[in-house]
């Protein structure tokens, strides 16, 4: 038993470069946007750093008196395009309904994947609705990664993770309240 203080290297935002286009007829919204994310630049590694320990078993692993341990473990995370569709119907002047789906391919290299990080979807469907009332607007959205199977063969970076599978989904739903003024 121990303790010990983290301190985590900040991780930067990846940049993004996106081109939208949209159509608009008479109570329809076509949508498609093509986005590419900078994941290599801000997540090809993580950093930290472990300070004032007390785990008598990890100061004798990195030396007696060695009160800082650095931590770095490789990312490696690729460059990611996403191909994005929508929809939207203007039912009435109140209702809204919204449709969409997108297409990213895993940025996570096999070699470096974690199983506690799965960012490893590459298809989502989204649906979603709004109702106007006077000043009031109501909405709610779903969103859905399909799921996804990953395979770490031989990981890199944290050797007792290789020859396991990483099984994922997401299922996430929002519900909002606006007032215009």
């Amino acid at each position: 038993r121990g303790r010990w203080n983290m301190r985590l290297k900040p991780q930067q935002i990846p940049q993004e470069l996106a081109l939208g286009l949209a159509w608009r007829m008479p109570r329809i919204t076509l949508g498609a946007e093509f986005t590419w994310i900078d994941w290599s630049s801000t997540f090809d590694r993580f950093e930290a750093r472990l300070e004032d320990g007390t785990s008598a078993e990890l100061n004798e692993l990195t030396g007696d008196g060695n009160t800082t341990v650095h931590v770095s473990v490789p990312l490696r995370w690729r460059d990611q395009i996403v191909i994005a569709f929508g929809a939207s119907v203007a039912v009435t002047d109140a209702l809204v309904l919204r449709a969409g789906y997108n297409y990213g391919r895993n940025p996570v290299p096999s070699r470096f994947a974690e199983p506690t990080l799965p960012a490893i979807f590459e298809h989502h469907v989204t649906a979603g609705c709004s109702l106007s009332v006077r000043r009031l607007e109501i909405s709610a959205a779903i969103e859905y990664a399909l799921p996804v199977s990953f395979t770490i063969d031989r990981n890199d970076a944290n050797l007792e993770v290789s020859g396991s599978r990483i099984d994922a989904s997401l299922l996430w739903v929002s519900l909002g309240v606006g007032l215009r003024f």
